[in-house]
């Protein structure tokens, strides 16, 4: 693990770094010292973590120790001034990030639970400190000293390992602290420090920008104006497709006995090539540690088994044997192991020793990443001085920033995932190459192909350790993890470099790529649409009258009707045009009568509705009459009323039975409006 703190006031150890090794955390801490801490016991550092606690002096964290905090919360968030919170369960309390975080990179309570996960600090115990079991000073790593500016030149030790002659004092204590305050040795220069590194470069109020960076200008709201006609416009440059000949897009390589015999492009016995029959395979760019691809590839594995890993590729030795094995690596100052797979050779690899494909890890022989080598057909743009010291032999750009003078994408690269700059800056800050020196393997041993891993390169054996991904007897120690990409077809890309009897039938060879650097050599290939213009159909020509012998003469009366469009196809377009026009007439007929129809049964509705209203009213009058004539008048008066003109005995007696139905009724009713339905 890397860290930073302080080792007592001794302006002497400023920017030294020391190995620390505990009884409690499963591996041991390179760090630095940046600053001054009142404890001048030897053998006792103070690590810088989250919620460390803060020192009796001084504190920018929280808002009692400075008027410019930079986390803004009062100190009872904090857990306290010596050591922070004494339990996991205080880190849900102190603010996840600082006031003017524009870029929220690090949550500060996840920092702080991992910190009781890895046992940095020990919960609900006394002694709260890891103890230190031996503490040395070791050369300072390039990314430690990078992060922090500051490097000494008077190292005393040239290894990351322990000298048995500069070991601290034993039985010391590794405590911790935050104050987020400007570091003691950021002030300076400090002595015996290089030039360009001699004091530690502290942060702005955000807590990720260096003081000294250029500050980027906020975008203005107001419109931006276009340049004058003087001023020249920058151009983008896109990963846009090129017009090379040897693309070779839509050339299909699908026979196995054609892409499984396709030439390496980094082959210089070739000849000159001109043409898509030559079939040339390339390294794929999706193979390389760090890729887009290669990290979706890791977290479908997490998801699968809760394992979280690198994923590569690369070779281990000359041996055929080993081909197409996976191996998991422990690799000093990586802070994940890496699973990765055997397909290539390499004179390099020795036991113990792997060589990882990763951005411009340079080249080790014949190459087809740059003009002027192999076939001559090249993966990427440009000359060889842009990969690095002796033109990418030797390892590739020798420092992050190196990185920038790469190409960025394949010649051919339609639609290209992974920028190379971007990919040499990963494996730098991953710790998997170093500015000098390499990496140290730990532990290396042979575990079961991930199926992710094994599907990207088409290569599969069928001896592998079933089901175990973790390592149980390691192989061997001690070796270094080299670094290559040359872009050529790997070895076992080749069937005859393989054991038929150890590989699956249906995955027996890896597959390369073609120029594109993602496409695979032997997949159908994609056709894009026509850009022809498309044609109207013809028609046929109209059968022309044979004229008799005997002329036909026009009358004089007739006027003779020429058509100057002569053309068939203006004929039938006339034809088509009157047609259209009959259906939309004769569509709005329709419509039209149906209207009519409704209209008419609406008014013989309201018609016949009128008709009983009225007959419904004559009724009720005639009843009203009737009741009045009851009240109020005699039989004589009633039968007036209802049978006007003369009367008979036979009225009379018909009108009594009315009249004494009627009263049975009336007796009966509720309401005067049901007196139609009762009747």
């Amino acid at each position: 693990y890397f860290g930073v703190g302080s080792y007592g006031r001794d302006p002497s150890r400023a920017g030294l770094c020391y190995r620390i090794r505990t009884k409690e955390i499963d591996r041991d801490l390179i760090v630095q010292v940046i600053t001054q801490g009142a404890d001048d016991r030897g053998g006792y550092f103070n690590l810088m973590m989250a919620d460390g606690g803060f020192s009796d002096d001084y504190t920018a964290c929280a808002r009692e120790g400075s008027i410019v905090p930079q986390f803004g919360a009062t100190s009872d968030r904090w857990g306290g001034l010596h050591g922070g919170w004494a339990n996991v369960s205080g880190c849900d309390l102190i603010p996840p990030y600082p006031v003017c975080a524009s870029r929220r990179i690090d949550n500060m309570q996840q920092l702080c639970r991992n910190t009781f996960i890895k046992n940095f600090r020990l919960p609900n115990v006394t002694d709260s400190n890891p103890h230190i079991s031996v503490m040395c000073q070791v050369k300072c790593p390039p990314q430690l000293w990078q992060a922090t500016g500051l490097r000494r030149r008077d190292e005393v030790s040239t290894s990351y390992q322990c000298d048995a002659n500069r070991l601290e004092p034993p039985n010391g204590l590794l405590s911790r602290s935050m104050d987020c305050s400007k570091p003691t040795y950021a002030w300076g220069p400090i002595e015996g420090t290089y030039n360009g590194s001699s004091v530690v470069v502290p942060c702005r109020r955000d807590g990720y920008t260096r003081i000294n960076s250029v500050p980027s200008s906020m975008p203005t709201r107001a419109p931006t104006r276009s340049p004058s006609k003087s001023v020249v416009p920058s151009i983008q440059v896109t990963a846009a497709p090129t017009f090379d000949p040897l693309c070779c897009p839509y050339y299909p390589y699908t026979d196995p006995k054609v892409w499984q015999t396709c030439s390496s492009a980094s082959n210089p016995s070739l000849g000159k090539i001109s043409t898509c029959k030559q079939c040339l395979a390339y390294q794929c760019i999706d193979w390389t540690v760090g890729s887009v691809a290669m990290q979706a590839r890791e977290a479908q594995f997490l998801n699968r088994t809760g394992q979280k890993v690198h994923f590569g590729v690369g070779s281990y030795s000359n041996e055929a044997e080993r081909a197409g094995k996976c191996y998991r690596i422990s690799v000093q100052g990586v802070l994940l192991d890496l699973i990765v797979q055997n397909i290539n050779q390499g004179a390099t690899a020795a036991d113990g020793n792997f060589e990882l494909m990763m951005g411009a890890g340079g080249f080790a022989g014949n190459q087809a990443c740059i003009a002027g080598s192999g076939a001559d057909v090249p993966l990427y743009p440009g000359n060889a001085s842009m990969w690095g010291p002796n033109y990418g032999f030797s390892g590739g750009p020798t420092s992050y920033f190196k990185c920038d003078s790469l190409p960025r994408y394949p010649i051919c690269g339609v639609n290209p995932q992974d920028d190379l700059r971007d990919l040499c800056k990963w494996s730098f800050s991953k710790g998997m190459r170093y500015v000098s020196g390499k990496p140290y393997i730990t532990s290396m041993c042979e575990v079961a192909c991930p199926t992710e891993l094994w599907m990207a390169t088409g290569l599969h054996r069928i001896d592998e350790p079933r089901n175990s991904y973790m390592c149980g007897t390691a192989i061997s120690g001690g070796g270094n993890l080299n670094k290559m990409m040359d872009c050529g077809k790997p070895a076992y890309a080749w069937s005859n470099n393989l054991n038929g009897k150890l590989v699956d039938s249906l995955h027996n060879v890896v597959i390369p790529c073609k120029r594109d650097g993602y496409t695979r050599i032997n997949e159908e290939p994609v056709y894009p649409p026509s850009t022809e213009p498309t044609y109207a159909p013809t028609f046929t020509a109209r059968p022309t009258v044979v004229p008799t012998s005997k002329p036909t003469l026009k009358p004089s009366n007739m006027t003779v009707i020429k058509n100057s469009k002569k053309d068939d196809g203006f004929f039938f377009s006339d034809i088509a045009t009157s047609s259209r026009t009959l259906s939309v007439v004769t569509v709005g007929g329709f419509v039209l009568l149906v209207m009519l129809i409704i209209l008419v049964c609406e008014y013989w509705l309201r018609v016949t509705r009128r008709r009983e209203l009225m007959q419904r009213v004559e009724e009720k009058r005639r009843v009203a009459a009737m009741r009045n004539l009851t009240r109020n008048g005699s039989e004589s008066e009633l039968l007036q009323e209802l049978t006007p003109g003369p009367t008979t005995s036979l009225d009379a007696i018909e009108l009594r039975r009315s009249y004494s139905a009627y009263q049975k009724v009336n007796r009966a009713l509720l309401h005067p409006d049901q007196v139609d339905v009762a009747m």
